[in-house]
């Protein structure tokens, strides 16, 4: 099990997204409490802190590294802008 090192809501209530300290960012659904988390994007380093955008389009995550990424939320994969 990792470490949680931060945890935010998407604007509709119905996931919640759980950085930890080995760099992943997992969602989880409120809906399904029991089910397991899906990874939607991974960093090198350690993350500090994980928002999403009010529209929900986006997911911005702040590493230790002092690296703030934002990507998109449809496709994390896909950075938009460093």
């Amino acid at each position: 099990a990792r470490r949680c090192t931060a945890l935010t809501f998407i604007a509709s209530e119905e996931k919640v997204l759980v950085a930890d300290k080995s760099g992943d960012v997992y969602s989880f659904s409120v809906l399904e409490p029991h089910g397991c988390g899906h990874l939607e994007l991974g960093h090198l380093s350690m993350l500090l802190d994980v928002a999403v955008s009010p529209d929900d389009r986006f997911i911005l995550t702040a590493d230790r590294d002092e690296k703030i990424r934002v990507s998109w939320a449809a496709a994390p994969h896909s950075i938009e802008a460093f």
